[in-house]
């Protein structure tokens, strides 16, 4: 049952993540071909700064999660609902000190950028954009706190990913429409409440035992202000390249980087919602002290996961100057072609997607307090060496900045799970990670003399599958040579999963 829900969790998600992609494709170029680079880049400046303010939410959220695996395994109703009460509470505070911070922020950001927007419609962008993130905080987080605990993240996957098609199909009709960019952006209002009723709908029919307003225990959910200060050292390393750009560079370079960071952070979520997937199933694992299934679990987990990282940033870093070339026609406003930062947003995102593999499991064991301190030496080194690099390389030096930061919390993280709570060497990842690194460069290098060219986007695509193909056909078949064991694991689990599902269905056409 714990596969089977993993496996649906990460299947979701990266359905999800897959339509956020096509989606990300599609919505940034009408922006910025119906109302330019400046409004474009208004739009992410203004994600980013909210993004900040979402650390009013305390560190409730991945406390909460955390907290509730042993009592939801154990069938412990009372003390469920003693958490879930608590986070209900906190949230809906949270949510009141955001909106305060929303007209704050309204009133202060139109003085930023009044060289390039009117002001007027930033300061309506801000309260617009503000209340759709205060509904995830207040309304949203509670349900999505009980959904991911137990193993059902895939329930609110799904109605994400209606509200984001709902969402996009709107805006598409009111651009074409002639509409103007906040009349575009307040249409998601609708669509958010429409999310709002169907969770809170599947939530009281499916956990109708469950009780949100019982006695709250907020000492439960201790861990929260150790939570809280990896919440606001995550914020600052991946917001703050935008906010840098903002101030130090302009809202020109803000959708330049927008629109590479698009494709890359599509990879980056894609990958990561196998960390998603699987983060409900490991903390049940570790708060029922199973350490051997664990360590098994664990070691076929990293081999499939260093195999998606290499593959799919194999095919990034093949078709990502392709793909800028095809979706850039026609702009002129700002230089989109910049072959630097493909290889560093590539960095980037491996050392990204690394990390994120073994932040799950200290997240999922609970480890917040421990790991306090080193989440915010990451913090101090990606804002030092960031502000130092923008003067002197411009846009690119934000990168380098994450680049500094990534790594040594990479290693920290890899050092630190493998120690603690993995009970193995570290020198385990290292090999691997040097390995699908080798056989990346070995499926890399004889495409990379080959023309690859394209005239629209369902060649590129074509493209993208061959490469994808013939690069998992060399990292895999590399790793299998040296982990037979491991990939072994992995082919019996698709077979067994594949034959489960045919007699599923073949049961059911019986009947």
């Amino acid at each position: 049952m714990r596969t089977k829900r993993a496996i649906h969790n990460f299947a979701t998600s990266v359905l999800m993540q897959f339509t956020a992609f096509l989606l990300g494709l599609i919505m940034p170029r009408l922006f910025i071909s119906t109302y330019g680079s400046e409004v474009n880049g208004m739009i992410s400046s203004i994600r980013n700064l909210l993004a900040y303010l979402m650390i009013v939410e305390g560190g409730v959220r991945n406390a909460s999660i955390s907290t509730l695996y042993t009592p939801l395994s154990n069938k412990d109703q009372g003390a469920v609902n003693g958490i879930l009460s608590a986070s209900r509470v906190l949230f809906k505070r949270a949510g009141y000190i955001f909106l305060v911070l929303i007209i704050v922020v309204s009133v202060l950001y139109p003085f930023i950028i009044s060289k390039h927007v009117d002001p007027i419609t930033s300061l309506l962008m801000v309260l617009l954009l503000g209340m759709t993130s205060l509904v995830d905080l207040a309304l949203i987080g509670k349900y999505y706190v009980l959904l991911t605990a137990d193993q059902k993240g895939y329930i609110f996957t799904y109605i994400q990913m209606i509200s984001m098609v709902l969402t996009a199909g709107i805006n598409i009709i009111l651009i074409y429409s002639g509409f103007s960019i906040v009349v575009v952006t307040a249409a998601a209002i609708i669509v958010i409440a429409l999310r709002v009723a169907l969770l809170r709908t599947y939530i009281y029919k499916r956990y109708s035992s469950f009780n949100y307003h019982s006695e709250p225990n907020k000492q439960a959910i201790g861990q929260r202000k150790d939570a809280f200060v990896h919440q606001i050292t995550g914020l600052v390393i991946v917001n703050s390249p935008i906010l840098l750009i903002t101030l130090f560079c302009g809202l020109k370079e803000v959708s330049v980087f927008a629109v590479y960071s698009m494709v890359v952070s599509g990879v980056i979520t894609l990958i990561s919602g196998l960390c998603d997937g699987m983060l409900a199933g490991l903390g049940d694992v570790i708060a029922k002290n199973e350490s051997s299934i664990l360590k098994r679990s664990f070691a076929s987990i990293e081999f499939s996961y260093f195999l998606i990282i290499s593959c799919l940033y194999t095919t990034t870093f093949l078709l990502l100057i392709p793909f800028i070339k095809l979706y850039t026609s026609g702009f002129t406003d700002a230089n989109y072609l910049r072959p630097t930062l493909v290889i560093m947003f590539i960095v980037v995102g491996v050392l990204q997607n690394v990390r994120e593999l073994f932040k799950t499991v200290v997240y999922a064991a609970g480890h917040f307090k421990q790991t306090r301190n080193r989440s915010l030496i990451e913090a101090g080194i990606n804002v030092v060496m960031s502000i130092l690099f923008i003067y002197l390389f411009g846009m690119e030096g934000v990168l380098l900045g994450a680049i500094c930061s990534y790594t040594y919390r990479t290693i920290d993280f890899v050092r630190y799970a493998s120690i603690h709570i993995l009970k193995r060497s570290p020198l385990l990842t290292l090999r691997k990670a040097l390995r699908n690194a080798l056989l990346a460069l070995i499926a890399a290098v004889p495409l990379l003399v080959m023309p690859i060219g394209a005239a629209n986007l369902f060649q590129l695509f074509l493209w993208g599958v061959t490469i994808f193909i013939w690069s998992f056909v060399i990292i895999f078949g590399g790793n299998a040579l040296l982990e037979r064991d491991a990939a072994r694991d992995i082919v019996n689990r698709v077979r067994t999963m594949v034959s489960s599902k045919i007699r599923t269905n073949q049961q059911i056409s019986e009947h």
